[in-house]
């Protein structure tokens, strides 16, 4: 592993220690924004207005609810990203 890094930084830099690193720093945000944007829209689409009438079954349909537009969404993205 040393031999690797020391290598590395001698012949491109200590900035190539960072390549690749671009594409997830563009969509992890995205995804996150995606998750928690649609997670809550199931949340008003069920009529929770206050957390502590939020049910674990309500709180079950809403992560399947994200995890779809999740899958939808950011699948071709990933797919961009792991083509690269």
């Amino acid at each position: 592993m040393r031999h690797v890094v020391s290598t590395t930084v001698s012949n491109e830099g200590v900035f190539a220690l960072y390549k690749g690193l671009s594409g997830p720093l563009l969509t992890v945000p995205l995804i996150n924004s995606i998750i928690f944007a649609s997670y809550e829209f199931a949340k008003s689409m069920m009529n929770v207005t206050d957390e502590k009438d939020f049910t674990f079954g309500q709180s079950i349909k809403a992560g399947c609810f994200a995890g779809l537009v999740n899958s939808i969404v950011l699948s071709p993205i990933e797919l961009v990203k792991c083509r690269l």
